[in-house]
């Protein structure tokens, strides 16, 4: 795509030695494979008469054989306290995505995460090294372009934040009641399932866009993931009685994402950073879980070790030593074979109407070595796969279909989902923008002009496209005003019908027509299913202007409203939620759903509010009832990140359930 050719020119035109494109045709199909020996050394010299490959079982001749080796790295002289210089072409060697899985990570794995990408940033990264830090649930272009400037990267990880809205978060039903049966396999069991799948398919769907985003360079290219994991199957309540059942939508995807990463040549390494898992304490070493809870640790690994397996990655796991880990994979990309075989005409046959997955193995003749390669390939030859979309004349629409970009408009996004009567599930959008970021025009008559494009879609977990809004805005201004509305920043907000539940990706892309600058943003939501009667709850929106009456200054009313989330200690926040179905499905019942507020702080419980009733007073519809809670942090409140948890109980014979949602807020200290 045309706007990561053009952040990663230097990687293109660096190689010296001819790079594969990996390809899938009806006559050929070209297999990248590392081979070591007994110590992990990496082996050199072989030929194609040195290995076997299997087609589903089945031996294919090997036709061709080559050894691609990076080239070494031109030293960058490095300065104490000064920005590291863009990389010239001949002096980049490695690309490397570092992906952070916020949707599946605890407070305490994100912690050592952040502590591993440090260590990495000072003590492992090259100066041919180029990297790019990408988050699972949410990301602002601060940390999501590629760059060798350590400084960048370290503000990029400081920005690292746990994520109330993933998989690890606290389980809301600890704290408020175990009890809860489940009716009709609509209780609190089924409700955690589908939010699992959701979230795994959160997952997905981000490393599946850093697979895209990556497609357009040559060669072998690395995505190191960082995550606690996620499951492939569930205990899923039926009654009285579990059962062990299939992510069926999330077995779907990971088959595309990996079928995707083979054909771009993108090899995934993931790495648990909970490190060394024991079942009692022992000295000097960090311990994680009982010997109780391993079972449930090791169920979280199946994803992990999939996506390693599938594309010839490696998966780390039970380690301590999390930048090794890193170092590890990095150092995976220095050389590798590439080889070649006609796979038949059969494999692209359809059955039944679909292409059929084939499993690959490649084996090595000489005793004592070990190899590694991709796992397989869907039977769809490359010429024959749908076009990638790309930007063409229109760079910002191809922002979206890449994780990276630019990052010269700095963005905040906040993406909410709700409901209505009239157009049923959307997408509420409110986007920052830094007025800092645009240029203004003077127009001679005491105003200042900008022009601002936006494009923004929500994408499904299979990555098409469930609307978009492509719109260009005039910006006018008094000159005395300017100012103040540039620091301020400017709202934009939009609403984005979704016609089904599941996980979606929202993403955004924000140019100024005059520069070229641009900037983008995503973020992982979470629509629940309406229709189907059950407890749920809109996206949680904090402001702090309800009783000001609009008066505030512009920066603090950008500060304190939904889309930055950002509050003083010791003024009123007010925390509102839509409550859907909280009379069950028939809707005739009179609702009884306790509401509770909670405040989190370095991924623990701060505060806990009194759980009350749920007021439904002077509510026009009994299927959405709004939610309104003040909240007031004493002056001497700590500045810094927390989450706020909405949790909602229902305690009558037709709802009986408990649902949650999550939002981050920060704290900050008046000038």
């Amino acid at each position: 795509m045309r706007t990561i050719l053009l952040l990663l020119a230097p990687v293109l035109a660096a190689q010296t030695v001819p790079e594969p494109t990996l390809r899938i045709t009806v006559n050929l199909v070209q297999v990248d494979a590392v081979v070591t020996d007994s110590h992990g050394k990496r082996v050199t010299g072989l030929t194609k008469d040195d290995f076997v490959i299997l087609q589903d079982g089945k031996p294919h001749k090997v036709t061709h054989c080559t050894y691609f080796a990076e080239p070494p790295a031109a030293r960058v002289p490095a300065v104490a306290g000064v920005a590291a210089p863009p990389l010239q072409p001949s002096q980049t060697r490695r690309v490397v995505a570092l992906v952070v899985d916020d949707l599946g990570m605890s407070f305490s794995s994100m912690h050592y995460a952040r502590e591993t990408l440090r260590k990495y940033v000072d003590e492992q990264m090259q100066p041919g090294d180029l990297a790019a830090i990408v988050r699972t649930g949410a990301s602002s272009s601060a940390y999501q372009r590629f760059t060798n400037d350590k400084q960048l990267l370290h503000a990029a990880i400081e920005k690292l934040r746990w994520n109330g809205l993933g998989r690890a978060s606290p389980d809301v039903l600890e704290t408020t009641d175990t009890t809860l049966p489940d009716i009709d396999g609509a209780g609190p069991g089924e409700i955690k399932f589908l939010q699992e799948e959701m979230s795994s398919l959160g997952t997905v769907g981000a490393l599946s866009w850093v697979v895209k985003g990556l497609r357009g360079l040559p060669g072998r290219k690395s995505v190191i993931f960082l995550s606690d994991g996620f499951r492939m199957w569930s205990m899923r309540p039926k009654g009285d009685v579990p059962f062990v059942a299939l992510f069926e939508r999330l077995l779907v995807q990971l088959r595309k994402l990996t079928d995707q990463a083979n054909r771009a040549g993108v090899v995934i390494y993931t790495i648990d950073p909970r490190g060394l898992q024991v079942g009692r304490p022992q000295a000097g070493i960090r311990m994680v879980a009982s010997s109780s809870s391993l079972s449930g640790l090791t169920d979280t690994w199946d994803g992990m070790r999939h996506l390693a397996q599938e594309t010839g990655g490696l998966f780390v796991k039970n380690d301590n030593d999390l930048v090794g880990a890193v170092r590890k994979a990095v150092d995976d990309q220095n050389g590798y074979y590439v080889l070649g075989y006609n796979p038949g005409a059969d494999a692209f046959k359809l059955e039944r109407g679909e292409s059929k997955y084939h499993r690959v193995a490649v084996k090595v003749k000489r005793a004592g070595l070990q190899v590694r390669a991709r796992g397989g390939f869907l039977g769809t030859a490359d010429e024959a796969l749908p076009p990638e979309p790309r930007g063409g004349e229109q760079p910002l629409l191809a922002s979206l279909f890449s994780p990276f970009s630019s990052g010269d408009v700095r963005l905040h996004l906040a993406a909410l989902f709700g409901n209505a009567s009239d157009v049923g599930s959307y997408v509420h959008a409110m986007v920052h923008i830094d007025g800092r970021d645009l240029t203004f025009a003077g127009d001679g008559a005491g105003f200042s002009k900008a022009s601002v494009d936006v494009v923004l879609a929500v994408f499904d977990a299979g990555g098409e496209v469930k609307g978009s809004i492509n719109k260009n805005f005039a910006i006018r201004l008094p000159n005395a005003a300017l100012d103040v509305a540039k620091k301020g920043g400017f709202l934009y907000q939009a609403m984005l019908p979704v016609k089904k539940p599941g996980a979606y990706q929202f993403r955004i892309g924000v140019r100024d027509p005059s520069t070229g600058k641009m900037g983008s943003a995503s973020q992982f939501v979470r629509v629940a299913d309406i229709e189907n009667g059950r407890l749920a709850l809109s996206g949680i929106s904090l402001d702090n202007r309800l009783e000001a009456g609009g008066n505030e200054a512009p920066e603090r009313e950008v500060m304190g409203g939904p889309a930055l989330r950002v509050f003083r200690p010791g003024e009123p926040i007010y925390c509102g939620a839509v409550v859907y179905n909280a009379a069950g499905t028939k809707g005739k019942s009179l609702p009884s759903v306790e509401m509770q507020v909670r405040l989190l702080r370095d991924g623990k419980v701060i505060w806990r509010g009194d759980p009350y009733p749920l007021k439904t007073e002077g509510q026009s519809d009994p299927r959405r009832i709004l939610f309104v809670q003040k909240l007031t942090l004493g002056p001497r409140t700590p500045a810094g990140a927390y989450v706020l948890q909405v949790v909602a109980t229902g305690r009558s014979a037709a709802v009986r359930a408990t649902v949650a949602q999550w939002t981050d807020f920060e704290l900050v200290k008046a000038n």
